[in-house]
């Protein structure tokens, strides 16, 4: 579908097919994702506490030093 920064963004078939495979599961689950950061940003977020992890998004996204 279209870059952003060093990422390519699939359409929307990826989550066409997400769909179709909680409507068709026996067992579905809660939730799903999907997306070319799914790895990047949700393994982290499994093994770091909620500050570390808004320390690890403040650095990735470069507003580690932004004051307001």
């Amino acid at each position: 579908m279209g870059t952003l920064f060093k990422y390519h963004y699939p359409g929307a078939e990826i989550i066409a097919s997400l769909i179709l495979e909680a409507v068709l599961s026996d067992s579905p689950k809660a939730a799903y994702c999907a997306g070319p950061m799914v790895e990047e940003i949700l393994g982290p977020r499994t093994k770091l506490d909620d500050d570390s992890f808004f320390q690890f998004m403040s650095e990735k996204t470069g507003l580690k030093d932004l004051k307001v």
